[in-house]
């Protein structure tokens, strides 16, 4: 990787012009792998494999269960410990690195999918299900800020709009696949409930999606297309980042005002999955439903990538 002796250059110091350093791209296969699109790509796959898988089984309505009720409790669960760790995911993404806060969110989806899986071999297990969907909540809060730190610190300020584009795409694309998984398994099923291959096909989908943030580059490593280099954010310590915390919000308390967009941005999936698409169709159309959805939100999410980068 480029080191600080590749330097190129740097834009010119000046009492208004802060200097900004530029830095040479790998070459050849490093040159692919450190390239930040790959690493968008990659992105992307986590999510599509693990909130991608999440959002399969929760499209399905009840998770694919005939009693949806213990599905609506741990959707409870899992937004009321989102709700509250998020406020603190930022201090510990910029405390131990977005890479291992990544890893440290897909934990909970797989355990998330795995307790389905065992609801549907052990009725009496709900307890198992609802605390799972505890425990997702807070991974949940850790793995989409790291997302978001990320896939904002790989693009210029340009490229923005594509690399949301490519990330909202293949995020889908696993709630997609999942859902064709679905479809596919239980087509001749009369039972109207998800059979335990189907929870076992998307369990190890899920494990796969563990793996891939092993697998990504340092973010301290990456260079952007333009040269500069990528500076994820640092702090010494944890009291000085719990402060920063409370300083962003006294500071510019306009941040509070983004929460009605992301209570109508969520607010309705309990309705759409469980009291309209579970109530109303069987095992089968739910799955089709349900891959019509999320394609959907492929397409729509290409056409806005290309809407936010036009001039």
């Amino acid at each position: 990787m480029a080191s600080s002796s590749d330097e190129k250059g740097s834009g010119s110091s000046t009492p208004d012009n802060d200097s900004v350093s530029m830095y040479e791209r790998p070459k050849g296969l490093r040159g692919i792998y450190y390239h930040p699109i790959v690493q968008i790509v990659m992105l992307g796959f986590v999510c599509s494999l693990c909130p991608g898988m999440f959002n399969a089984l929760t499209g399905l309505g009840g998770g694919g269960q005939v009693d949806p009720t213990t599905s609506a409790n741990s959707t409870c669960a899992v937004y009321a410990t989102y709700a509250f760790f998020a406020f603190f995911s930022g201090t510990v993404n910029n405390k131990i690195g977005a890479k291992r806060t990544l890893l440290l969110g897909t934990l909970g989806y797989a355990l998330y999918v795995g307790s389905y899986l065992a609801i549907n071999i052990h009725p009496g297990a709900g307890w198992f299900v609802v605390t799972s969907s505890a425990i997702l909540g807070v991974t949940a809060a850790f793995l989409w800020t790291a997302q978001g730190s990320l896939m904002l610190s790989y693009c210029t300020e340009a490229q923005k709009g594509l690399f949301i584009s490519i990330f909202w795409a293949i995020y889908n694309l696993g709630a997609v696949v999942g859902s064709v998984v679905s479809f596919g398994q239980n087509f001749r099923s009369t039972t109207n409930s998800v059979s335990n291959g189907t929870y076992v096909g998307i369990l190890i989908l899920t494990i796969l999606g563990v793996i891939i943030p092993l697998l990504m580059a340092d973010p301290d490593k990456m260079i952007r297309t333009d040269g500069t280099r990528v500076v994820m954010t640092r702090h010494p310590s944890w009291k000085s980042e719990f402060y920063s915390l409370w300083v962003a919000i006294t500071t510019d308390p306009m941040v509070l005002l983004l929460f009605p967009m992301f209570f109508a941005s969520n607010y309705f999936y309990t309705w759409q999955f469980n009291d309209y698409n579970s109530a109303l169709f069987d095992i089968r159309a739910r799955s089709l439903n349900n891959f019509m959805y999320w394609l959907s939100q492929i397409v729509g999410s290409l056409l806005i990538g290309l809407v936010l980068d036009s001039k």
